[in-house]
């Protein structure tokens, strides 16, 4: 099965290429999940040698919200629920997941984690409400969105296997 990369908006915090400030992150998809991979560096400490959860939570929070995508879907986030379940440390590789748990009319329930890549131990879930943005404000939003028809890894070997 084949990835392919997901658009960016290039000012974003967490994907944009053009924020100096931000993350820079490029998100992949297939049929079924997105992702993304990020190492923490000491820039994004909480306490020291930890990553800071408002970190995690915005990454977690972007994969989850992309997985809309999947269904050609624009959303933003109306309620959300993180849990850390243990620390993330500087220097480890993290892999950030979504994925569609169900869909409404309107609404879209969303579930995402995070995972070292090194173990594959679980270091936070994710799990939201999204709701559909109107039709008028995703056209006003598309002159800004890059689509890129970029192939990516097998999916396959994104997903450790």
């Amino acid at each position: 099965m084949t990835s392919s990369r997901q658009p960016r908006y290039q000012e974003c915090f967490v994907c944009g290429e053009a924020n100096p400030s931000g993350l820079g992150l490029t998100f992949w998809q297939d049929d079924e999940t997105v992702w993304t991979e990020f190492t923490p560096d000491e820039r994004y400490q909480g306490y020291p040698g930890i990553v800071h959860g408002g970190l995690l939570y915005a990454i977690l929070d972007e994969v989850t919200g992309r997985a809309a995508y999947l269904r050609a879907a624009w959303v933003v986030t109306a309620r959300a629920e993180v849990r850390y379940l243990q620390p993330a440390h500087l220097g480890e590789t993290l892999r950030f997941s979504g994925r569609i748990v169900s869909e409404r009319s309107r609404a879209l329930e969303l579930a995402g984690e995070a995972r070292r890549t090194a173990d594959h131990a679980l270091v936070a879930t994710l799990s939201g409400l999204f709701v559909r943005l109107p039709d008028e404000r995703i056209c006003e939003l598309e002159s800004v969105i890059t689509f890129e028809e970029e192939r990516g890894p097998s999916a396959e070997r994104d997903a450790g296997g």
